[in-house]
């Protein structure tokens, strides 16, 4: 089952993810799923789940290295010159996580980095929703979602650590968004529906399986044993030291696309 707590009161402390960013850079997971300008303007025209999810996998690329191998290195460059005379400073090559303006200024993003953009767009459409309803004498039926970290699997096969959005629709029906698709939804029922009593969803021959479960004021780990399929269970604290080749690898995505082509979808890492 899935244990769940307010973030607010859970330490501070334990959500700093400074190790994701530069060094020196101490920034809360929480802050990532911002509601800045950009991020606002960004999703300004979306108004439903579907929308809010097709907008991060129409305009987000995912970064890649040369024969479209999956990737997260991050460097800022002090001074702008020929590519081979860069000066580079804050450099992070273990494993990066960006704000969601970040995301959407640069259009592009792995897999945590496109959830937590697509999480920031469903926490901006939720407070709209919320704020209608304040004026009118129905009874709201507000959306939420988790961004969701954890495994995925291929039949019984471990591809990697991973993660994705879900989303709860305003019929209360929790629905499964993978963010690294290349191909948009058509509507809400092309989103895969999942059953949130477990942590385990298959998609084709694929298995997600959710360890963490997170958003601006929910945070929840999944406590019964015998479910997550390849090891002990991965609080926060552990998630922050798996590094980007656990993650970032060719043949995750090879496998992912392979199940998403079976229901007409395309992936952006194409291996």
């Amino acid at each position: 089952m899935w244990k769940i707590r307010d973030i607010k009161d859970i330490p501070e402390k334990y959500f700093i993810v400074e190790k994701k960013r530069f060094s020196g850079q101490k920034v809360l997971f929480t802050e990532l799923i911002d509601n800045s300008y950009m991020t606002r303007q960004f999703f300004k025209n979306c108004e439903s789940i579907v929308s809010v999810a097709n907008k991060v996998i129409t305009e987000i690329k995912y970064p890649l290295m040369n024969g479209n191998k999956p990737t997260d290195f991050h460097y800022y460059q002090a001074f702008k010159k020929p590519w081979f005379g860069c000066q580079k400073c804050f450099r992070n090559d273990f494993d990066y996580w960006q704000f969601a303006w970040e995301t959407a200024w640069l259009g592009m993003g792995d897999c945590e980095d496109s959830s937590i953009l697509c999480g920031a767009g469903y926490e901006i459409l939720r407070n709209k929703m919320i704020e209608i309803c304040l004026y009118s004498p129905c009874e709201c039926p507000y959306i939420d979602y988790y961004i969701v970290l954890g495994e995925v699997y291929y039949e019984d096969e471990f591809l990697g650590y991973h993660a994705w959005v879900i989303v709860k629709d305003i019929s209360d029906k929790w629905r499964l968004v993978e963010t690294t698709l290349d191909t948009p939804y058509k509507d809400l029922s092309d989103i895969p529906r999942i059953n949130f009593e477990t942590n385990t969803w298959k998609i084709e021959e694929l298995t997600y399986a959710g360890h963490i479960i997170i958003n601006k004021r929910k945070y929840g780990e999944w406590i019964e044993e015998g479910i997550i399929m390849k090891c002990e269970k991965i609080d926060f604290g552990k998630w922050k030291e798996i590094g980007r080749k656990e993650k970032e690898n060719v043949k995750k995505y090879k496998y992912i696309r392979k199940a998403y082509k079976k229901l007409g979808k395309d992936t952006k890492v194409k291996v």
